[in-house]
């Protein structure tokens, strides 16, 4: 009878714990679910992260990075200098709820608001960039200051936010940039918004 006695009170134990096991790990969710687990990207070579602002790009070898306090919300892209100008890109997103050719509209209204001797150089063009994002480029000349720049815009689409990539070189020479800005757009990438 002692083996029945200590075995009953072993699969007695056992039970216990199952049920109090049971009862602490399986408690009605009241709370939001957990977040899954975010992997960090693998290293590319020139891809900058703005991890805060929630993307990234891919910049020449000879470009650099730089913030500007209080300017922008993200840091500024600059190309090696030139004589008078350094070439730059900037890049700054929105929430907008409307159509990607609303908001381009509304930003060209925008511009031409602002502007002094504000010229369309091309049409607005459908640019192929990651197979998510929708985006359209702008092309323009415009004074700044004594210099005319040669600008163009990206905007670019993604769910309910608008990315804006403004590539600003001076108009004389500013076609040899055209390919390098072109890059950029293309390599941009939504992390984890």
């Amino acid at each position: 009878m002692p083996e029945f006695c200590a075995l009953t009170r072993w699969m007695l134990l056992v039970g216990c714990i199952a049920v109090v096991g049971c009862a602490k790990t399986a408690p009605e969710q009241t709370s939001a679910p957990i977040p899954p687990v975010v992997i960090p990207p693998v290293a590319e070579p020139g891809r900058h992260f703005e991890r805060e602002e929630g993307f990234s790009y891919v910049l020449p070898t000879d470009w650099t990075v730089r913030e500007i306090p209080g300017l922008f919300k993200s840091k500024i892209a600059f190309g090696p200098p030139g004589e008078t100008y350094v070439p730059n890109c900037n890049f700054q997103h929105e929430d907008y709820a409307g159509t990607l050719d609303e908001y381009v509209d509304l930003n060209i209204q925008g511009l031409k608001d602002a502007q002094i001797d504000f010229q369309i150089l091309q049409d607005l063009a459908a640019v192929a960039v990651d197979g998510e994002l929708e985006c359209r480029r702008l092309m323009i000349e415009c004074i700044d200051g004594e210099q005319t720049l040669r600008q163009t815009f990206f905007f670019i689409r993604h769910q309910q936010r608008m990315y804006v990539i403004t590539a600003s070189v001076l108009k004389d020479g500013g076609e040899e940039f055209d390919a390098i800005f072109q890059s950029l757009a293309k390599s941009l990438r939504v992390e984890n918004v």
